[in-house]
């Protein structure tokens, strides 16, 4: 998902003009004077598609405590507009966004992810409450053709969080690539309650890819 030349002369020529604006127009930021001043993105037909369930990761192998996982994150084509040719994405596993990871309260998580891209990655459990060796905090990074195992313990409530890339000053960049995906953790409480279950519970990402 490349920017076009006609998206980086748009963008030029918005960045010279909201720098020419004279502070005494009352602009509190950049930010508001590009909300005052839209860009016209081109005309994108409408489309329907039917509602895609988002795959659940399977563990590699089990132990009594623990479920163990691997991620390769890696370049992928993916067909995003119907009638367009695919979009060349960075992945978790060939997927935007990736798989499911789905985890029991009491049950411990160990995640490896294998860098296969040209930069360098960190993984993020957003919202999880994990060892700092384990956060994917943005100077942790993963260089190409590298890897890192990841441990998520059992002992985190209910909860469902997502987990990104969290490279330093490229996090907004390898997101918007595809570098996203759900992280569901279940609990004997939870599952007790009159909630959707089965098939009915149902994951929806919301994302901008325009």
């Amino acid at each position: 998902m490349s920017p076009t030349r006609r998206d980086l002369i748009k963008f030029g020529l918005l960045t010279s003009a909201a720098v020419a604006v004279p502070l005494g127009r009352g602009y509190a930021s950049l930010a508001e004077w590009f909300l005052e001043h839209p860009v016209d993105s081109p005309p994108i037909p409408s489309f329907a598609l039917p509602l895609r369930i988002l795959p659940v990761l399977q563990p590699t192998s089990s132990t009594a405590t623990t479920d163990f996982y691997d991620i390769t994150q890696k370049v992928a084509p993916v067909q995003i507009l119907p009638g367009f040719p695919p979009t060349t994405t960075w992945t978790y596993n060939g997927l935007v966004p990736g798989p499911t990871i789905r985890q029991q309260q009491g049950r411990d998580v160990r995640v490896r992810h294998y860098n296969t891209l040209s930069v360098p990655v960190s993984t993020h459990l957003h919202g999880g409450d994990v060892p700092a060796t384990s956060d994917g905090h943005p100077l942790d990074l993963i260089q190409p053709g590298g890897w890192k195992e990841y441990f998520y313990p059992g002992l985190h409530p209910a909860a469902s969080l997502w987990y990104h890339d969290h490279a330093i000053h490229d996090t907004g960049r390898n997101v918007y690539m595809g570098l996203a995906a759900n992280y569901l953790i279940s609990s004997a409480a939870e599952q007790a309650l009159p909630l959707p279950k089965g098939k009915f519970d149902i994951v929806l990402a919301i994302q901008d890819k325009f």
